[in-house]
């Protein structure tokens, strides 16, 4: 459960909508970057309540107070463990100056090197008021900016990219800029990196049925939206149990319903999935990503890679699997004047560009290696031949 609330302003008199470094500014600012460093005293709480139990005060009132690393904070002198990633601390050991009752909901700012203040925490709870040991304990605003967007902006529009890639053209195999693919899913069996899947809407993953061979109990799987370095936890990530597995009987494909809605935001936007009168035209360029290598060794990798495709004709694709695709399937490879791609995550999704810019789901890989494959085709699920299935589940609750 997250402590947070947003309220709307009747009006507003400022003309100004931007936070800046002007003394008299009327916004504060949000960042999804860490602006702060353990144990270093940058930061400024304001309140108007009570300090030290005392009646509350009639003028504002602040306080510079030191950050708490998380280890100091969670020790069994303090609080003993029950603080979760959400929350941080702040304070002093010997007590003395802290946010009080009366405070709750109250900003403490990071100053940047601008000058510009950044809303870092809320005031949410603490053990007494000021005790030694016992620091304030404020709510972590990063981790509650899926939700303030969201609420600020509202739903994005399916296969949106905010945050396009760095050049006009992928690399074969390299590295994405994070969060430009924000419809890409970490699956985790047991808590381990499994395979990829793609955000459809705010409860439905989609992916291949090879990536839930091993166990197809929902209690065996979470999803993790918004990643893409999975050593480092960068603060807008959200890991959401599995619900449902609904498996195709007859074709490769599997539908993943979570336990709770995801929140939308810029990183985290479901694809656009194709209707019945989108068309994938031979030779278009499209666009796989995943976590694993696409050379040869095809080794899982820490970052969410991206590889740039051509779509192939079933005819020129079976010419090279012997007649085996089917027409439930599609085709792609990569463009001759690129390196090769011979390898893709299971469940990674093929996406194209529409004719509005916005990405559409064309298929999801079903054949992971084609490093033997004289041509290199890759062989995907086509989503438009799923319609069916997809609307049989997918749609069933709305």
């Amino acid at each position: 459960m997250n402590t947070l609330a947003i309220t709307t302003l009747r009006s507003s008199n400022s003309n100004d909508q931007r936070c800046s470094t002007k003394e008299y500014t009327p916004f504060v600012c949000l960042t999804w970057k860490l602006v702060f460093q353990p144990v270093k005293p940058v930061l400024l709480p304001d309140g108007d309540g009570k300090t030290r139990i005392l009646a509350s005060s009639d003028v504002l009132r602040e306080v510079e107070v030191p950050l708490v690393s998380k280890e100091v904070c969670n020790s069994n002198i303090s609080y003993n463990g029950i603080l979760n990633e959400r929350y941080f601390c702040a304070g002093f050991q010997d007590g003395g100056k802290d946010s009080c009752s009366g405070d709750s909901g109250g900003p403490l700012a990071c100053q940047n090197e601008d000058g510009s203040f950044v809303l870092t925490g809320v005031v949410s709870w603490g053990e007494g008021c000021a005790r030694a040991n016992k620091y304030g304990v404020y709510l972590d605003v990063r981790y509650m900016l899926p939700f303030i967007e969201n609420t600020l902006h509202g739903h994005p529009k399916c296969g949106t990219r905010f945050l396009p890639a760095q050049s006009s053209h992928a690399v074969s195999g390299s590295e994405a800029r994070p969060n430009s693919w924000p419809w890409q899913v970490e699956l985790l069996f047991q808590n381990t990196h499994a395979c990829s899947g793609s955000l459809i809407d705010s409860r439905w993953i989609m992916t291949s049925a090879a990536c839930v061979n091993s166990s197809h109990k929902p209690e065996n799987w979470t999803a993790r939206l918004g990643e893409h370095d999975r050593t480092v936890l960068e603060g807008y990530e959200e890991t959401i149990k599995v619900e449902e597995i609904l498996t195709s009987p007859k074709h490769h494909i599997t539908l993943i319903r979570i336990e709770r809605m995801a929140v939308l935001h810029k990183r985290v936007t479901p694809v656009c999935l194709p209707d019945a009168n989108t068309t994938f035209t031979v030779g278009s360029s499209c666009y796989v990503s995943g976590w694993k290598s696409t050379k040869k060794e095809g080794d899982i990798t820490a970052v969410l890679n991206e590889a740039q495709v051509e779509l192939a004709s079933l005819e020129l694709c079976n010419t090279s699997y012997s007649g085996m695709v089917s027409k439930y399937e599609r085709c792609a490879s990569t463009p001759r004047e690129k390196d090769e791609v011979c390898n893709v995550e299971s469940g990674a999704p093929l996406v194209c560009p529409g004719g509005d810019g916005r990405f559409v789901l064309a298929g999801v890989a079903s054949s992971t290696d084609w490093c033997s494959n004289p041509r290199q085709y890759g062989v995907f699920t086509d989503i438009q031949m799923m319609r069916s299935f997809i609307e049989k589940h997918h749609y069933s609750e709305k």
